[in-house]
């Protein structure tokens, strides 16, 4: 869990073991911070339209579907070990695929256009039938995917790589392209 919430965007926070999203209010007049604190109220042409709440504030700021690219590396201890585009059985350990997803992330990472070099490697190592689209998945909403790859994946910055995501199906690095 602290490899993950080190990989969190730079707009995330943990403080006394909460994690909440910073909103970037020094840009902000008066009467947004007031709003955003929930200590204002918005009228309507009727008069009284009640209280703004940071959550009814947070919901216009979180996309409902995001589009990202991934690569799966399984292993033995995966939901179902077998690599989808050779049919061939999964041999290796938790612990090689997490070394090896390390090492292609460094990789990604160092590389000048890491969407150029993430999705060359999404179609030469990933282990999920989406290598055929360079790792492409589309956009999805968070209900489509596993707990863990949803919540990373709406976590990204549009152009970001996320740190290694565990789920069943095995080890991820999700590339968030929209």
């Amino acid at each position: 869990m602290r490899n993950f919430l080190r990989s969190l965007p730079h707009v995330w926070s943990q403080t006394a073991g909460l994690n909440y999203l910073l909103v970037a209010v020094r840009y902000m007049s008066n009467r947004r911070r007031r709003l955003l604190n929930g200590t204002d109220y918005l009228k309507s042409k009727s008069g009284y339209a009640g209280r703004v709440t940071m959550p009814n504030m947070m919901r216009e700021m979180v996309p409902t579907k995001v589009r990202c690219a991934h690569i799966l590396l399984k292993h033995k201890g995966s939901r179902n070990p077998i690599n989808r585009n050779t049919n061939q059985r999964i041999t290796r350990t938790k612990e090689e695929a997490i070394a090896e997803m390390t090492r292609h992330r460094e990789e990604i990472m160092a590389a000048e256009i890491r969407d150029r070099e993430f999705r060359k490697k999404a179609t030469n190592i990933s282990e999920c039938t989406s290598a055929q689209n360079g790792g492409d998945l589309g956009f999805f909403t968070r209900n489509e995917m596993q707990g863990p790859f949803s919540t990373a994946a709406f976590l990204l910055a549009v152009g970001e790589v996320s740190g290694l995501v565990h789920t069943e199906s095995g080890i991820h690095l999700i590339y968030r392209i929209a």
